[in-house]
């Protein structure tokens, strides 16, 4: 089985969140992880945004993004995905980096797991409802 991963849940996998202990089974139980390639730009602007707020030093950031490296996560081209994610962005509003994962998960056929309970609002009576599972979520 093939999981599909934003980078709310490579934190959790990476630093003591709440739901951290949920997205490591998940990512566990899957045969394969792929995000992608947009993904260390991502983890960079999250870091940065949990600098910015005092949530966590960036000695710990900077270790996070260096162990995100070492995660056995397929890095797939986003290139491919443009079309398709900008009809997303287009119909729904969200954001483009979540556009690029949904698209993904379309594409493999296979839900996009988050931590991002708006995403999973914004997307809500879309087509592309399906392909997002928002953890902690029941």
């Amino acid at each position: 089985m093939v999981t599909i991963v934003d980078t709310s849940v490579v934190i959790a996998v990476l630093l003591p969140e709440p739901a951290s202990a949920t997205c490591r089974a998940a990512l566990l139980a899957a045969n394969e992880v792929q995000s992608t390639d947009l993904l260390g730009i991502e983890l960079l602007n999250a870091a940065s945004n949990m600098a910015r707020r005092r949530r966590q030093p960036w000695s710990v950031l900077n270790a996070m993004l260096d162990q995100a490296t070492m995660l056995p996560i397929v890095r797939v081209a986003h290139q491919p995905l443009l079309p398709a994610a900008g009809g997303i962005c287009a119909v729904t509003g969200c954001a483009a980096y979540d556009a690029m994962l949904v698209a993904l998960a379309e594409r493999a056929q296979t839900p996009l797991l988050t931590l991002d309970a708006r995403l999973g609002r914004t997307l809500a009576g879309t087509p592309w409802e399906r392909w997002v599972r928002v953890l902690g979520v029941f």
